[in-house]
This record gives structure tokens, C-alpha cells and sequence, in this order.
């Protein structure tokens, strides 16, 4: 069955998810930039559960979508 072309629902979802993922980012890099200027080790950053979880959570995402995310997934995975 081909899809909906007028299926906006999808395409919002579609385009949501790197939005989210955006946020997901910008939320953990922030816990580690007030962690850092608190005089936080690095170490100490890396393992916080909340950063762990969104960067488990964003590599699990961009490995599962397709297109241009997954290719910009593959090549951030890389760095």
C-alpha cells in the first residue's frame, strides 16, 4: 500500500523526532556545562544518568530512523 501523501500526521512525527532529539542535546549539554563551571571532574559529567540516558537515547533513535537523520546519525556516531 503506497503511502498517504497528504499524511501530515506522519510527516509531523517524522519531522518532531530530530526536534526532540535536538532538545534531548541541548538539555544534557547544558546539565554538563553546570556541572563543569560547578568544578565537576569530567568524569564525574560523563556518568551523570541524566547525560547517559540522552545519549543512549539519541544514538538508539538516529540508529533506527532513515535518510538523511540516519546518515547524519552514522557520521556524529563517527566523531
Amino acid at each position: 500500500m503506497a503511502a498517504d501523501p497528504f499524511d501530515l500526521g506522519g510527516r509531523m512525527r517524522r519531522a518532531a523526532t530530530p526536534a526532540r532529539l535536538l532538545v534531548k542535546g541541548a538539555t544534557a549539554a547544558g546539565i554538563a556545562r553546570v556541572r563543569a563551571l560547578r568544578g565537576d571532574s569530567a568524569e564525574d559529567i560523563a556518568t551523570d544518568p541524566k547525560v547517559v540516558a540522552a545519549a543512549e537515547d539519541i544514538a538508539r533513535t538516529l540508529g533506527e530512523m532513515k535518510g538523511a537523520a540516519m546518515k547524519s546519525g552514522q557520521a556524529l556516531s563517527s566523531v
